[in-house]
């Protein structure tokens, strides 16, 4: 595997409703996030719904610097289920903290 062909797999497996719920939990406006990431706020309203499916490694990392994360955190791969004591599936995250 090739390092273009690497790239193009992390950008397409952005974790969108984690980079939304990183943002209000941190209670920023989209235009907010726009200002201090120099990012477009349509840009950003695409990578939060899901709409822009290749989102630049660079761009995610922007956004972390804003909310003062790890990038590779918004990754889906970074995903996976447990099963808590309960037995009932449990969402977290590896490679970060849940944000």
């Amino acid at each position: 595997m090739n390092n273009d062909m690497l790239l193009n797999f992390f950008e397409s497996n952005i974790n969108h409703k984690k980079l939304r719920k990183s943002r209000l939990k941190r209670k920023l406006t989209i235009d907010k996030v726009s200002e201090m990431t120099g990012i477009p706020h349509t840009t950003l309203q695409r990578y939060e719904t899901g709409r822009t499916k290749n989102v630049p490694r660079e761009a995610v990392k922007k956004i972390c610097k804003v909310y003062g994360t790890d990038y590779e955190a918004y990754y889906i791969w970074t995903e996976f289920a447990l099963f808590n004591l309960t037995g009932k599936k449990s969402p977290t995250s590896i490679g970060g903290a849940m944000n």
